[in-house]
């Protein structure tokens, strides 16, 4: 904060609240770089010291989420409580790791930058995973778009291509931009995340 000037402060203070990182990290994201590594090295601690607050309130409310959600699954069981799992839980979980893994670049951020290496094959065995594993689709391949507010199916599967394309907003994507779009992952951990499948 030594080499900012009090117009720099004051402008950032007015810039600094929990939208205006959010829609920076998906501007960040959508150009395949990371937020947090870019926002943890360059800026002032005060901006640091408030995101990190801001992701810690995150997670309890994903804690939250997930404990009543765990409880109805394990209330119902059955197939029921098994597509809770798949379909509730899981992102969340999914999430949790992801806002666990931002708190840790940002406390120790020289030793959070990842060295994961993938090769051409992950990128394209990641490319095949099946569209519909990880999106529903109706009868007719449509689901709803992941990419605006969609209040009905707009966006079809071309399955000879593992592609979706939305009809509404003319946003397309493969696998790898699905997850990423889906739950805010850099290229590499989209791939890394289809690799399970």
């Amino acid at each position: 904060m030594d080499n900012w000037t009090k117009k720099e402060i004051e402008e950032f203070d007015s810039e600094i609240n929990p939208e205006t990182i959010l829609s920076h990290q998906e501007k960040v994201n959508d150009e395949g770089s990371s937020f947090v590594f870019d926002l943890s090295q360059e800026d002032p601690e005060f901006v640091k010291d408030s995101r990190i607050s801001f992701l810690f309130s995150q997670m309890d409310v994903l804690r939250k989420k997930i404990n009543w959600w765990t409880a109805n699954a394990t209330h119902y069981g059955g197939w029921f409580g098994e597509s809770i799992l798949k379909k509730c839980i899981l992102p969340l979980e999914k999430e949790k790791a992801r806002i666990e893994k931002e708190i840790e670049a940002y406390k120790n951020p020289a030793t959070s930058i990842s060295e994961e290496k993938i090769t051409e094959d992950d990128i394209e065995e990641a490319k095949n995973v099946p569209m519909d594993s990880i999106l529903e689709f109706n009868n007719a391949g449509f689901a709803i778009c992941i990419f605006h507010s969609d209040s009905h199916p707009s966006m079809k599967w071309w399955k000879q291509y593992n592609v979706v394309k939305c009809f509404s907003c003319g946003k397309s994507a493969d696998t790898i931009g699905v997850i990423r779009k889906m739950y805010g992952y850099s290229f590499i951990e989209a791939v890394e995340y289809l690799k399970r499948f």
